[in-house]
Formats: structure tokens, sequence, C-alpha cells
């Protein structure tokens, strides 16, 4: 299927600066509030992956011992 037989799709997105500027476009829709909230989320994602981490390594260290 060619592109012109894609209907609804954005090709200047799929590149890696159109994706970037949709990123900002997106963002700067958000609200304060929203913004706040996706940060808080960001964090304890990033917390929980680095205890998961944290996890693994000891797993893995007491398997070799």
């Amino acid at each position: 299927m060619s592109r012109a037989e894609q209907p609804g799709v954005r090709w200047e997105l799929t590149t890696h600066e159109g994706n970037r500027r949709e990123q900002l476009r997106r963002a700067r829709k958000l609200t304060l509030r929203e913004r706040l909230q996706a940060v808080e989320e960001m964090a304890e994602l990033s917390e929980r992956l680095r205890r998961a981490r944290e996890r693994k390594t000891s797993n893995s260290k007491g398997r070799t011992e």
C-alpha cells in the first residue's frame, strides 16, 4: 500500500524531528495541573523501575555467589 493509499497517516510525524515537534505541541496544550500530574507520575514510574532494577541486580548477585 502506498502512502497515498493510507488515509489519516500524518507522515510528517514519522521522523524524529516531526515526533519531537508533536510532543512539544501536545505539551503546550496541558494545563499546569496536568503538567504537575505528569511529572509526579513520571517520578513514581522512575522509582518503581529503580527498585525493580535493584531487585534484579541483588537476585543475580545471589545466584553467582
